[in-house]
């Protein structure tokens, strides 16, 4: 996986970041391995963007990993 995009839509007019759609592009992952990997890239993070991902992946009971070997 090379590239994840965002958009960031409301999240200035409302102060706060929400998931609503996340889908996979990819045919070896499914919706749920990409939202687990954003999940763990971002766990410990306090950034908005990085508290809705959690925040979502907790909705969905999805296993949050610990990260490494990232750069």
């Amino acid at each position: 996986m090379k590239y994840v995009l965002i958009d960031k839509t409301g999240t200035l007019t409302e102060g706060n970041f929400k998931v609503t759609r996340y889908n996979s592009l990819k045919e070896n992952l499914n919706d749920e391995d990409i939202l687990k990997i954003s999940a763990s890239l971002e766990k410990g993070s306090t950034h908005p963007l990085a508290i809705g991902i959690l925040s979502k992946a907790r909705e969905k009971e999805i296993n949050i990993e610990n990260a490494s070997n990232t750069h």
